[in-house]
């Protein structure tokens, strides 16, 4: 025998039928599907069973279909990639501890058929995959990059369809424009763009109010789902751009916002509980934002409406504290999300009753100072949080033995997290441990909960940090002082923070002044409050705006150039600092 017949050939490739009959699949051998007998069973005298027929799911009818996302056609591979990465990273993120709907299912399904959502999509995903890269650092508009430029191909492409899907009056080009827009407000706060990020917003809210379109009952749940998603981010978006943090949409009154009874718990579960904490805090910011506004003289004649109004929201704080405190420790075992959810829910309802028992107080450093207990219990929740995503678990195949495992942790979330209330913890609180376990937190997870970007919170609350512990010298910090004339100067586009009054009740623009610090102070004597952040046009430079409050004790006299603060004792000077 030749050694060419010696080596071993190559088995012939057989084709097999996937609907062939039970008969032939089990003796793995062709059908030709020939009813009622196939050839195979009737050359070879077998009988010919076959699979009973599959009888169609009951579906019920609904504006868009939930069925498995089949790949995008006429697309690029690296499209194909990116809108992969999107719907398997990028919408787990964004809905992360609460499950959406939005996100997970309509977005994704009107994808395969909506131009503009798709290459929004594809942006979006190239985006986060490119700032995954980078370690989530300060997000910014990187031109340089491939994956960078790749998306913002895609955004214009989106903005083209859109616009003319808009433009030839489209079936559904309310609802398409609306999720359009949501996807196009986190491409924006990606490329570290908040104020275009506020337009988007802005645009979507307006169109929002302007009422429902004429549309079927399930169009009109889809567009629910969209409303709450810009509430969320409505919510976030109160620190930014405007000088006072207050929500742009106003809450409907007649929502479930109060228990029914002292016996009855606000909630039941922890999908209820975030929607009645959201409302509790849209309504705290706006009762807040009406008293910075207020005027002194103002505040003392509506005294006693404030004072009541701020009793009945701090009551509710406390109620939805305990409702979530017994749920989280009810006899029924909550899932790991809901867990990691109730924890995040209870850090932002104690830093919003803390921000709520500061606004009346003539001196809020002191009040915030009585409150060292919340800002802890703050910095621990949110610490659990953090450290549960590495945790003991068990293997599948070891059931009885613990192993560690480390799950990924998301890096762009739609909803916020913990970023606000260690930002809050950071920079109000005035023991040096607890606030730079905060700071610690914030480092510890790089990545952005809509608005809130935690490496940026990150360097600022630092520099705050430093800035009251240390002194100011050798921070770079610039005196400013208000103009003469007393001119209103142009809001600057800003990420967060909120400005004060003059006497006058009048906004004035601030003129820088280099002047050297003469002297520092010790450490305990300065309170730095009322950060306002700029992010220049090419998005390098990031300049700090803020409010430096300096102990006077009331002994001495006031230095040229310095306000005398309205809290006894103390005096302000503002600063200009550039990261």
């Amino acid at each position: 025998m030749s050694a060419a017949d010696t080596k071993k050939r190559p088995r012939a490739r057989i084709l097999r039928s996937k609907s062939g009959c039970r008969t032939c699949r089990i003796r793995k051998v062709k059908c030709d599907e020939r009813h009622p007998a196939c050839g195979k069973c009737a050359s070879t005298g077998r009988t010919c069973e076959w699979f009973a027929p599959e009888s169609p799911p009951v579906v019920q009818e609904t504006s868009i279909e939930r069925r498995r996302v089949l790949p995008l056609v006429d697309a690029t591979i690296l499209e194909r990639r990116s809108f992969d990465f999107f719907a398997s990273r990028t919408v787990r993120d964004l809905a992360w501890l609460f499950d959406s709907d939005l996100w997970e299912f309509t977005i994704l399904q009107l994808s395969q058929s909506e131009k503009a959502l798709r290459h929004a999509a594809v942006a979006l995903s190239s985006l986060q995959e490119a700032e995954e890269t980078y370690g989530m650092p300060i997000s910014k508009d990187r031109a340089g990059d491939v994956r960078h430029r790749f998306a913002a191909r895609h955004y214009n492409l989106a903005i083209h369809y859109l616009s003319e899907g808009m433009c030839a009056g489209a079936e559904n080009a309310r609802l398409t424009t609306l999720v359009t827009c949501l996807v196009f407000i986190h491409i924006e706060l990606l490329r570290g763009r908040y104020e275009e990020s506020l337009t988007h917003l802005r645009s979507g809210l307006q169109i929002l109010e302007g009422g429902k379109a004429a549309s079927s009952g399930n169009n009109d749940e889809l567009e629910d789902e969209i409303l709450k998603a810009f509430q969320k981010l409505d919510l976030q978006a109160a620190h930014f751009g405007e000088p006072t943090p207050r929500p742009r949409l106003v809450l409907d009154e007649a929502d479930r916002t109060t228990p029914g009874g002292s016996s009855l718990p606000p909630f039941t579960s922890i999908s209820e509980a975030k929607d009645q904490c959201d409302i509790l805090m849209s309504k705290n910011f706006h009762f807040i934002a009406s008293c910075v506004e207020q005027t002194p003289q103002e505040r003392a004649q509506n005294d006693q409406q404030l004072v009541a109004r701020q009793a009945e929201l701090t009551d509710l704080h406390h109620v939805y504290l305990n409702a979530l405190f017994k749920l989280a420790n009810s006899q029924a075992e909550l899932s790991p999300k809901d867990r990691r959810g109730a924890m995040m829910l209870r850090a932002h309802l104690i830093a919003s009753s803390i921000h709520l028992a500061a606004c009346l107080a003539p001196n809020s450093n002191i009040l915030f100072d009585q409150h060292l207990a919340g800002f802890k219990d703050i910095v621990a929740l949110a610490e659990s949080l953090i450290s549960d995503f590495s945790t003991p678990t068990s293997s599948p195949e070891t059931p009885g033995r613990k192993i560690i495992t480390k799950e990924r942790m998301p890096t762009f979330l739609t909803d916020w997290g913990v970023v606000l209330p260690l930002y809050f913890v950071a920079i109000k609180c005035r023991d040096s441990p607890t606030r730079h376990a905060a700071l610690n937190a914030l480092d510890s997870w790089r990545h952005r909960e809509g608005f809130w970007d935690s490496a940026l919170a990150h360097k600022i609350a630092s520099q705050v940090v430093k800035m009251e512990e240390v002194g100011i010298l050798g921070s770079g910090a610039v005196k400013i002082y208000d103009d003469v004339d007393g001119d209103v100067g142009n809001e600057p586009r800003s990420y967060l923070g909120t400005s004060t009054r003059s006497s006058s009740g009048k906004k004035k623009k601030a003129v820088a002044v280099r002047e050297p610090v003469e002297a520092d102070e010790l450490p305990g004597q300065v309170r730095i409050g009322n950060t306002f952040v700029q992010i220049s046009e090419d998005q390098q430079h990031i300049t700090v705006t803020l409010t430096r409050k300096l102990w006077n004790g009331g002994e001495g006299e006031i230095q040229p150039g310095v306000a005398q603060d309205d809290e006894e004792g103390w005096v302000t000077e503002n600063y200009q600092l550039t990261l």
